[in-house]
Protein backbone atom coordinates (compact mmCIF):
# COMPACT_ATOMS: atom_id res chain seq x y z
CA UNK A 1 0.00 0.00 0.00
CA UNK A 2 1.58 3.57 -1.08
CA UNK A 3 2.71 6.18 1.77
CA UNK A 4 1.70 9.54 1.63
CA UNK A 5 5.83 10.18 1.54
CA UNK A 6 6.96 12.41 -1.25
CA UNK A 7 10.53 12.02 -2.94
CA UNK A 8 12.83 14.65 -2.88
CA UNK A 9 15.17 15.19 -5.64
CA UNK A 10 17.76 18.37 -4.91
CA UNK A 11 20.87 19.16 -6.99
CA UNK A 12 23.58 21.72 -5.49
CA UNK A 13 25.16 24.35 -8.00
CA UNK A 14 28.34 25.67 -7.50
CA UNK A 15 27.21 28.96 -9.29
CA UNK A 16 24.53 29.69 -6.94
CA UNK A 17 26.88 32.38 -5.04
CA UNK A 18 27.87 34.55 -8.34
CA UNK A 19 24.57 35.17 -8.89
CA UNK A 20 23.32 39.14 -8.55
CA UNK A 21 19.63 37.74 -7.75
CA UNK A 22 18.22 34.97 -6.48
CA UNK A 23 14.31 34.09 -7.26
CA UNK A 24 12.34 31.20 -5.86
CA UNK A 25 10.41 29.67 -8.18
CA UNK A 26 7.44 27.21 -6.85
CA UNK A 27 5.83 25.35 -10.04
CA UNK A 28 2.99 22.32 -9.52
CA UNK A 29 2.70 20.22 -12.65
CA UNK A 30 -0.48 18.08 -12.61
CA UNK A 31 -2.34 16.07 -14.73
CA UNK A 32 -3.45 12.71 -15.54
CA UNK A 33 -1.74 9.61 -15.14
CA UNK A 34 0.67 8.75 -18.38
CA UNK A 35 0.26 12.18 -19.73
CA UNK A 36 4.11 12.58 -19.32
CA UNK A 37 4.85 14.95 -16.14
CA UNK A 38 7.68 13.62 -15.22
CA UNK A 39 9.58 13.09 -18.24
CA UNK A 40 8.68 17.31 -18.97
CA UNK A 41 10.71 17.87 -15.18
CA UNK A 42 13.55 15.33 -16.17
CA UNK A 43 13.51 16.46 -19.60
CA UNK A 44 14.25 20.59 -18.02
CA UNK A 45 16.32 19.64 -15.70
CA UNK A 46 18.28 16.97 -16.17
CA UNK A 47 18.22 16.76 -19.91
CA UNK A 48 17.01 12.65 -19.54
CA UNK A 49 14.28 11.06 -20.85
CA UNK A 50 12.96 7.44 -20.53
CA UNK A 51 9.73 5.57 -22.15
CA UNK A 52 9.71 3.89 -18.61
CA UNK A 53 6.53 4.31 -16.93
CA UNK A 54 6.65 5.24 -13.12
CA UNK A 55 3.92 6.08 -10.98
CA UNK A 56 3.98 9.36 -9.28
CA UNK A 57 2.19 10.01 -5.80
CA UNK A 58 4.36 13.14 -5.61
CA UNK A 59 7.69 14.21 -5.96
CA UNK A 60 9.73 17.46 -5.25
CA UNK A 61 12.25 18.78 -7.51
CA UNK A 62 14.79 20.96 -6.40
CA UNK A 63 17.11 22.47 -8.84
CA UNK A 64 19.22 26.27 -9.31
CA UNK A 65 19.48 27.51 -12.61
CA UNK A 66 21.37 30.66 -14.03
CA UNK A 67 18.94 32.57 -16.74
CA UNK A 68 21.02 32.87 -19.94
CA UNK A 69 22.96 36.20 -20.75
CA UNK A 70 22.20 37.52 -17.19
CA UNK A 71 23.36 36.67 -13.66
CA UNK A 72 19.93 36.29 -11.88
CA UNK A 73 19.62 32.48 -10.70
CA UNK A 74 16.36 31.11 -10.13
CA UNK A 75 15.42 28.23 -7.40
CA UNK A 76 13.28 25.96 -8.55
CA UNK A 77 10.72 23.69 -6.55
CA UNK A 78 8.91 21.77 -8.77
CA UNK A 79 5.97 19.53 -7.26
CA UNK A 80 4.85 17.28 -9.73
CA UNK A 81 1.61 15.58 -8.31
CA UNK A 82 -0.12 12.35 -8.85
CA UNK A 83 -2.36 11.80 -11.65
CA UNK A 84 -4.98 9.72 -8.97
CA UNK A 85 -7.05 11.60 -6.29
CA UNK A 86 -5.06 9.35 -2.82
CA UNK A 87 -3.58 11.67 -0.56
CA UNK A 88 -5.77 15.05 -1.17
CA UNK A 89 -4.08 16.62 1.95
CA UNK A 90 -0.97 16.29 0.02
CA UNK A 91 -2.13 17.54 -3.06
CA UNK A 92 -3.59 20.62 -1.30
CA UNK A 93 -0.53 21.09 0.60
CA UNK A 94 1.46 20.87 -2.78
CA UNK A 95 -0.83 23.94 -4.51
CA UNK A 96 -1.34 25.61 -1.97
CA UNK A 97 2.15 26.18 -1.86
CA UNK A 98 2.94 26.98 -5.48
CA UNK A 99 3.00 30.09 -7.76
CA UNK A 100 2.84 29.01 -10.94
CA UNK A 101 0.51 25.72 -12.22
CA UNK A 102 1.11 23.55 -15.40
CA UNK A 103 -1.45 21.44 -16.38
CA UNK A 104 -0.58 18.83 -18.85
CA UNK A 105 -2.43 16.01 -20.87
CA UNK A 106 -1.43 13.90 -23.68
CA UNK A 107 -2.74 14.15 -27.17
CA UNK A 108 -3.40 10.68 -28.11
CA UNK A 109 -5.18 10.21 -24.54
CA UNK A 110 -8.86 12.23 -24.41
CA UNK A 111 -9.94 11.38 -21.12
CA UNK A 112 -6.51 13.11 -19.94
CA UNK A 113 -7.88 16.21 -21.70
CA UNK A 114 -10.81 15.51 -19.62
CA UNK A 115 -9.21 15.24 -16.16
CA UNK A 116 -7.26 18.69 -16.86
CA UNK A 117 -10.10 20.90 -16.72
CA UNK A 118 -11.07 19.48 -13.21
CA UNK A 119 -7.68 19.76 -12.20
CA UNK A 120 -8.48 23.45 -12.89
CA UNK A 121 -11.44 23.58 -10.97
CA UNK A 122 -9.24 22.29 -8.24
CA UNK A 123 -6.81 24.84 -8.58
CA UNK A 124 -9.02 27.47 -8.24
CA UNK A 125 -11.09 25.79 -5.23
CA UNK A 126 -7.31 25.42 -3.04
CA UNK A 127 -6.38 28.77 -3.83
CA UNK A 128 -9.16 30.43 -3.52
CA UNK A 129 -8.96 32.72 -6.70
CA UNK A 130 -9.46 32.85 -10.29
CA UNK A 131 -6.42 34.95 -11.26
CA UNK A 132 -3.72 32.24 -11.44
CA UNK A 133 -0.86 32.14 -13.83
CA UNK A 134 -1.88 28.53 -15.58
CA UNK A 135 -0.10 26.93 -19.01
CA UNK A 136 -2.21 24.80 -20.56
CA UNK A 137 0.15 21.90 -22.19
CA UNK A 138 -0.65 19.68 -24.69
CA UNK A 139 2.03 17.04 -24.31
CA UNK A 140 3.51 13.95 -26.51
CA UNK A 141 3.05 15.98 -29.50
CA UNK A 142 5.68 13.76 -31.06
CA UNK A 143 3.07 10.72 -31.53
CA UNK A 144 1.69 9.72 -35.00
CA UNK A 145 -1.11 12.24 -35.93
CA UNK A 146 -3.84 9.36 -36.48
CA UNK A 147 -3.39 8.35 -32.34
CA UNK A 148 -4.42 12.16 -31.90
CA UNK A 149 -7.57 12.03 -29.91
CA UNK A 150 -7.34 16.06 -29.14
CA UNK A 151 -6.54 18.73 -31.76
CA UNK A 152 -4.94 21.33 -31.54
CA UNK A 153 -7.50 23.89 -31.58
CA UNK A 154 -8.95 22.32 -28.77
CA UNK A 155 -6.35 23.29 -26.98
CA UNK A 156 -6.90 26.56 -27.83
CA UNK A 157 -9.94 26.78 -27.40
CA UNK A 158 -9.75 26.07 -23.49
CA UNK A 159 -6.87 27.99 -23.10
CA UNK A 160 -9.02 30.77 -24.66
CA UNK A 161 -11.47 29.96 -21.90
CA UNK A 162 -9.25 30.02 -19.17
CA UNK A 163 -7.66 33.03 -20.19
CA UNK A 164 -4.21 31.10 -20.26
CA UNK A 165 -0.98 30.14 -22.49
CA UNK A 166 -1.83 27.18 -24.53
CA UNK A 167 1.63 24.97 -26.11
CA UNK A 168 2.06 21.52 -27.30
CA UNK A 169 5.58 19.78 -25.70
CA UNK A 170 6.85 16.59 -26.54
CA UNK A 171 9.81 15.49 -23.37
CA UNK A 172 10.86 12.69 -26.15
CA UNK A 173 11.99 14.88 -29.03
CA UNK A 174 12.67 17.89 -26.38
CA UNK A 175 10.16 20.29 -27.68
CA UNK A 176 9.29 23.22 -25.96
CA UNK A 177 10.94 22.05 -22.64
CA UNK A 178 13.01 24.52 -21.74
CA UNK A 179 11.02 27.43 -22.44
CA UNK A 180 7.91 25.85 -20.70
CA UNK A 181 9.26 26.61 -17.63
CA UNK A 182 11.49 29.72 -18.27
CA UNK A 183 9.06 31.91 -19.67
CA UNK A 184 6.92 31.80 -16.71
CA UNK A 185 10.10 32.49 -14.81
CA UNK A 186 10.75 35.11 -16.12
CA UNK A 187 7.25 36.80 -15.21
CA UNK A 188 7.75 36.21 -11.88
CA UNK A 189 10.67 37.49 -12.00
CA UNK A 190 9.47 40.87 -13.38
CA UNK A 191 6.74 40.97 -11.51
CA UNK A 192 8.81 40.68 -8.39
CA UNK A 193 11.83 42.30 -9.18
CA UNK A 194 10.77 45.18 -11.80
CA UNK A 195 14.20 46.58 -11.75
CA UNK A 196 14.96 43.31 -14.02
CA UNK A 197 12.48 43.69 -16.67
CA UNK A 198 15.04 44.82 -18.96
CA UNK A 199 17.57 42.72 -18.72
CA UNK A 200 17.67 40.58 -22.05
CA UNK A 201 16.80 36.75 -21.29
CA UNK A 202 18.25 34.06 -24.14
CA UNK A 203 15.11 32.42 -24.69
CA UNK A 204 12.42 32.44 -27.51
CA UNK A 205 8.64 32.61 -26.40
CA UNK A 206 6.79 29.51 -26.47
CA UNK A 207 6.09 28.32 -29.64
CA UNK A 208 2.06 27.98 -30.75
CA UNK A 209 0.73 24.68 -31.88
CA UNK A 210 -0.07 25.37 -35.75
CA UNK A 211 -3.67 25.64 -36.89
CA UNK A 212 -5.10 21.68 -37.93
Amino acid sequence: MPTANAKKYSRKNNTKSTCVCEIQMKLAILGSSHSGKTSLVKRFLYRSFSDKYNPTLMDVFEEHYILDATDVGVSYRIFDLSGSDEFPAMRQLAISSAETFVIVYAVNDRKSFEDAKKVKMEIVKTKGRTDLPILLIANKCDVAERTHLVSSEEGRMLARQWGCQFAETSAKISQNIDNLFIEPTIKIMKQKHPELATLGYNYQPLIPAPAR
